[in-house]
């Protein structure tokens, strides 16, 4: 995710992304949002429903219901809390179930595929996208490589 999402973040839910400013032996906050800009929509309600029950519920305390790790793993959304009621763990669960539907790329309505070893959900043109962009890496590294071939 780009920084300007992330610190948009940081500034709404100071209390519940407190770990992203700890060292990585602590926490993988510290590698900041681990996924696509279209998953920012996703996130943000996440993190506000979650802000409002931690705010309204007096048995959890907010320096304990911190952030450890926001992520995407096989194609879907793995969001790591310290505190989890049933009501968040819930919330939690039906965001990583609606990753499943939305670009990670651009948040528009996606489906999962796997693209050299890797799984994710991504929409049609994004896809295409990033096919181009990795074709034209590809064709960088050759050039680059045959130069080198000539030149030994």
């Amino acid at each position: 995710m780009r920084a300007e999402l992330e610190n948009k973040l940081y500034a709404a839910y100071p209390a519940l992304y407190a770990q992203h400013t700890l060292p990585m032996d602590q926490t993988n906050m510290c590698w900041g949002f681990q996924c696509g800009d279209g998953w920012y929509n996703l996130i943000d309600r996440l993190s506000f429903d979650i802000a409002k029950i931690i705010a309204t519920n007096e048995q959890l305390d907010p320096k304990l219901c911190t952030v450890s790790c926001v992520k995407e793993k096989f194609g879907g959304l793995r969001f790591h809390i310290g505190c989890a009621t049933e009501e968040i763990l819930k919330l939690v669960s039906k965001a990583s179930e609606e990753s499943f539907k939305i670009c990670e790329t651009c948040g528009g309505e996606g489906t999962e595929r796997t693209s050299e070893g890797w799984i994710r959900v991504i929409c049609d043109s994004c896809e295409v996208a990033s096919q181009k962009k990795r074709e034209e890496e590809r064709m960088k590294l050759t050039t680059k490589y045959s130069e080198q071939m000539e030149l030994d």
